[in-house]
């Protein structure tokens, strides 16, 4: 049995990926182009071009990957984005609570108020976010 090569391997996920993002074959080349770059992208459409799909569907077909949606709205907060350390009561120690701005995969929107937009720019930026005196690494691709 012959070795896939990576064209062969990327052409297939490709292939997975354009079964549930229909009509964008463009779109999804260059999402995965970006993804297994370990680079960031910004999705830009009106509502119902499939922007969230073609995440959850990379996600979906990458061994591990997971999707974190942030719904941004002006109250959002920057812990709400890079995480909060939350005390538990029973072992009286407090616990982090990683955000989903820690993912590789996460869905942004455009109307994040300054310092969320300051926390997911930090968090694409380094790969890490840093609160309660502790750093939290983003999760590799």
């Amino acid at each position: 049995m012959a070795t896939a090569t990576f064209r062969d391997l990327f052409l297939e996920l490709q292939a997975n990926i354009e079964k549930f993002v229909l009509g964008n074959s463009e779109a999804v080349r260059l999402s995965l182009i970006c993804f297994l770059a370990q680079g960031h992208l910004l999705l830009e459409g009106v509502p119902g071009v499939a922007k969230t799909s073609l995440a959850k569907a990379i996600a979906g077909s990458v061994s591990g990957g997971e999707l974190r949606r942030i719904q941004f709205t002006p109250d959002v907060l920057p812990t709400d984005i890079t995480g909060v350390e939350i005390f538990n009561p029973r072992t009286l120690e407090f616990e982090r609570r990683p955000g989903p701005g820690l993912h590789q995969c996460a869905d942004r929107r455009r109307d994040q108020p300054s310092v969320a937009e300051n926390a997911s720019g930090v968090v694409a930026g380094h790969g890490r976010a840093v609160g309660d005196n502790r750093t939290a690494h983003a999760a590799a691709a």
